[in-house]
């Protein structure tokens, strides 16, 4: 359902990007506390054409950590898996905002 990649509809060829479109999803349901796709009624089509859940970019402004986080949620979303970011950009973006982080507030 609404945690599949658009390639996984679609027969095409799978490779560790569709789990990083996933991990999209875990963060929207962080932030936004619903489930992507939560409008559609017909999420199989929805996600199938490669069209991302809504987002809603005001998100961005209740915290530092809700702004990086929305930044990679997008990266995730990417729809093309060969332009996907990997899971070893993700982690480099997020311990860069820990980082980052940790010197604006010392």
């Amino acid at each position: 359902g609404k945690v599949r990649s658009p390639e996984e509809y679609n027969s095409d060829p799978l490779n560790e990007k569709l789990d990083v479109y996933s991990f999209g999803n875990i963060l929207y349901t962080l932030l936004y506390q619903y489930y992507p796709y939560f409008e559609y009624n017909d999420d199989y089509h929805t996600v199938r054409s490669g069209i991302p859940p809504t987002i809603d970019e005001a998100v961005a402004d209740r915290s530092y950590a809700d702004d990086v986080l929305l930044r990679v949620m997008k990266l995730c979303y990417e729809r093309d898996p060969e332009q996907r970011i990997d899971i070893f950009g993700v982690v480099s973006i997020l311990r860069e905002a820990v980082e980052q982080n940790e010197m604006l507030n010392h």
